[in-house]
């Protein structure tokens, strides 16, 4: 069986990333609250979803700083892909 080389980028996934759901403890680690959303899915659409978080709700940023921000996600995914 030949798989697509996005394959191994699929897994179990936190499904609901917001700033609600992360805290961080006195030693820096993270933890991730509310699993109901859990189940299979893409690794980068936790990490799309977090970073979406950030820039939206979090901090507002100018359009330019979250247009840079995309093209280096799509960066790195092709790179991921690529391998």
């Amino acid at each position: 069986v030949q798989y697509p080389a996005w394959a191994p980028l699929f897994g179990e996934i936190h499904g609901d990333i917001h700033g609600g759901n992360v805290l961080v403890d006195g030693n820096g680690s993270f933890w991730f609250l509310e699993h109901s959303s859990a189940g299979r899915g893409h690794a980068i659409s936790d990490l799309v979803d977090l970073l979406a978080e950030v820039l939206f709700v979090q901090m507002p940023v100018p359009m330019v700083v979250v247009m840079m921000v995309m093209m280096v996600v799509v960066m790195v995914m092709m790179v991921v892909v690529a391998r």
